[in-house]
């Protein structure tokens, strides 16, 4: 199947209509709130969405690292169980 773009129907009016059974006012109606039903339902894919996952790490120094009292502790952790 040939993919078609908007860009290169939207100057043949009569074109435009057989392939999508609209003009292009009623296309351009129904973009913003199919673009907004859209993004909404995606959200809970989308990686900039709040974390839902269960694990958390805050590193109490600035670097970025977990400090050597943190390390100890997730290695008596593992070692203990």
């Amino acid at each position: 199947m040939a993919s078609v773009r908007f860009t290169t129907l939207q100057s043949r009016p009569r074109e435009f209509l057989d392939f999508t059974s609209l003009t292009l006012d009623e296309f351009q109606q129904l973009v913003r709130p199919f673009e907004a039903a859209f993004q909404t339902r995606m959200a809970a894919w989308r990686m900039d969405g709040p974390c839902t996952c269960p694990l958390r790490i805050n590193p109490t120094n600035s670097s970025g690292r977990l400090s050597q009292e943190q390390k100890g502790l997730d290695e008596r952790a593992l070692t203990t169980s």
